[in-house]
């Protein structure tokens, strides 16, 4: 058989012993067979489900979020905050991002402990075949840096399979390059006080040193601090009981002492000690590596027609910049100290600041021919508001482009939303706030030598970048994601539940999205405009999720309509119908495919 006959084959034959061990009293007729059309088995899925108390993700409140001197560039790896939120907010508030949209809320859903890193975080395929095993009651695979795979086991009773027998299943339902080396059997994974594996006391598996320097001792420090008990380097940062108003209190502390870009998102995708000490050592080497090679700044004195870009180093600004220079614009991109170093786009300079810098903005705003606003601290919004009034009042030529969110719009009582509709309560604090900064800046324009205006309304954004990937996997559709990761039960709501028809979110590529701001350089649209891509139903992002991540679950639809699930608007994008019309490799599938798969190979090199 081929190997994708082979892998569905063992998958299948996993899910089977799953059954039976969960189920012995259940005819052989009873038991699951694959499902040929999804894959999905629908008597054996097991997971997170949204019914019964067990939510696809609580969202998190944005109110809680961070600290205004820390709040820069819509970067979500260089703002405040957790990560890049550029879009909607079906969750109603989640503080996960940094672009100047939002994203449907998820909120703090814990990973798998010991899944790998692998695509998407799934574990390892000889982990989930053994853990199937009805005589194992836990297993683990150890990936060390060099050498093959280890397993670890635990049987039921000391009458389980030998080690040989459960190393010859493993040959026989996994591909060669799945198969570890070993499978020791134990009578319990060794853990350490918080519950996190202890990989030290794992049998044969090599003891590694503490991690060392000054970053290592600055993140040890930051983890004793902020979760009150000392930790060691393989502790677990949820075990510790962290949550995601302590990651970003954490990613602030070590982004100020240590002059690093990090945001909490890196804190909840690291979880460790030792893997934060080694993400930061590794972005101090880039760091270095850049400014040594960094290009002298040009004098924009000969460079007419300059585009202010803020929020640059984010997964919306890094589209934005590229657009730009390939049409030849010439760019000022405002980025943090520690982040500037990211922006390595050809035609474009850069200037050092941020959004609490209000006479810094005026003057990179007062040199500039045309401005895009897109950056955002998300949940400082009296920052983000002063800091678009500062920009607007200092504006004295050339159009201006907000990007902003549809969150603007805050829950209206139709479910198909023109541009033209006014904001119906309840409003969010972070739609009101840009509500306000887009009036702000619309007033200003076509007085005192201003150009047009336009506020370019965004709901969720996708696109190959590290910050984007991120929000995926722990923001706006987060809780979503990681029920669709762990495989099992996914209760969605059914259509014409609470009386609507459809529930989904909206989507755009950050590609598009991009396009779409240029174009509002060229031709303001002189008020609001949405920029959407397309909009994908709760059932159909699920199965793509799970096709993508190699997973199986059930879809159980239910009359309740869970809060982070509770989104049902259609956004109408007349205005940007041009520039966001899709182009090759721009469709959902295919860019959530370059999102899911980039998480262990990250094409854009987006640190920050």
């Amino acid at each position: 058989m081929d190997d994708a006959v082979a892998t569905a084959t063992a998958r299948d034959f996993a899910a089977l012993l799953t059954a039976a061990a969960a189920a012995p009293e259940r005819p052989l007729s009873g038991l699951p067979g694959p499902d040929t059309r999804t894959g999905v088995d629908t008597h054996t899925a097991t997971g997170l489900g949204t019914g019964s108390g067990a939510g696809i993700g609580p969202a998190t409140d944005a109110s809680h979020a961070t600290d205004p001197a820390n709040a820069t560039d819509t970067d979500p790896g260089h703002a405040t905050d957790l990560g890049d939120a550029t879009g909607t907010d079906p969750g109603h508030g989640t503080d996960l991002g940094h672009d100047a949209g939002s994203g449907p809320g998820a909120g703090d859903t814990e990973p798998d402990p010991e899944a790998r890193q692998r695509p998407g975080g799934a574990r390892h395929p000889a982990e989930v075949a053994l853990r199937a095993h009805p005589q194992v009651a836990d297993a683990v695979v150890v990936e060390p840096a060099e050498g093959p795979a280890v397993a670890y086991a635990v049987l039921r009773d000391s009458v389980g399979p030998a080690r040989r027998e459960l190393l010859a299943l493993l040959r026989r339902s996994l591909p060669p390059e799945a198969v570890p080396a070993t499978v020791t059997p134990l009578d319990a994974l060794p853990r350490t006080a918080t519950g996190a594996l202890d990989h030290a006391r794992l049998p044969g598996a090599p003891a590694p040193s503490a991690p060392q320097g000054p970053r290592a001792g600055a993140v040890t420090k930051a983890f004793t601090a902020l979760l009150g008990v000392a930790a060691s380097p393989d502790d677990d940062f949820f075990a510790l009981g962290g949550h995601s108003l302590v990651a970003v209190r954490l990613a602030e502390q070590l982004r100020a002492e240590l002059e690093l870009p990090l945001t909490g998102l890196d804190v909840l995708q690291a979880r460790t000690p030792r893997a934060l000490t080694a993400l930061l050592d590794k972005r101090a080497a880039r760091q270095s590596a850049a400014r040594a090679a960094r290009r002298p700044v040009r004098s924009r004195s000969v460079r007419p027609g300059t585009v202010l870009v803020t929020g640059a180093t984010g997964g919306v600004g890094a589209f934005v910049l590229r657009e730009l220079a390939a049409r030849g614009r010439p760019v000022l991109a405002l980025a943090r100290p520690e982040s500037a170093h990211l922006i390595t786009t050809e035609g474009v300079d850069v200037v050092e600041g941020d959004l609490t810098d209000l006479a810094g903005l005026r003057e990179a705003v007062a040199g500039a021919d045309a401005i895009v606003h897109a950056a955002c601290t998300f949940t400082r919004h009296d920052v983000d508001v002063a800091a678009t009034e500062a920009m607007a009042d200092a504006w004295r030529r050339g159009p201006f482009v907000f990007v902003s969110s549809v969150d603007a719009y805050g829950h209206p009582e139709v479910d198909d939303v023109s541009e033209e509709l006014p904001p119906h309560e309840p409003v969010s604090p972070y739609g009101r706030a840009k509500l306000e900064c887009e009036a702000r800046v619309l007033r200003a324009a076509g007085t005192e030598g201003r150009g047009g205006a336009s506020a370019v309304r965004s709901p969720i954004v996708w696109g190959a970048h590290d910050r984007l990937r991120e929000q995926l996997r722990w923001g706006a559709v987060g809780g979503l994601y990681q029920a669709a990761r762990r495989g099992g039960p996914i209760e969605l709501p059914r259509p014409g539940a609470a009386g609507h028809a459809w529930y989904g979110a909206a989507w755009v590529h950050a590609a598009a999205l991009a396009r779409a701001v240029a174009e509002c350089l060229d031709r303001p649209v002189h008020g609001v405009a949405n920029a959407c891509s397309g909009h994908v139903s709760w059932r159909d992002l699920a199965d793509d999720l799970t096709r993508l991540l190699g997973t199986r679950a059930e879809f159980r639809e239910t009359d309740e309509v869970p809060r982070d699930l509770d989104h049902r608007w259609h956004y109408a994008g007349a205005r940007l119908a041009g520039p966001l019309r899709p182009r090759p490799g721009e469709e959902r599938r295919t860019v959530l495919a370059e999102m899911i798969a980039g998480m262990t190979h990250g094409d854009d090199g987006g640190d920050g």
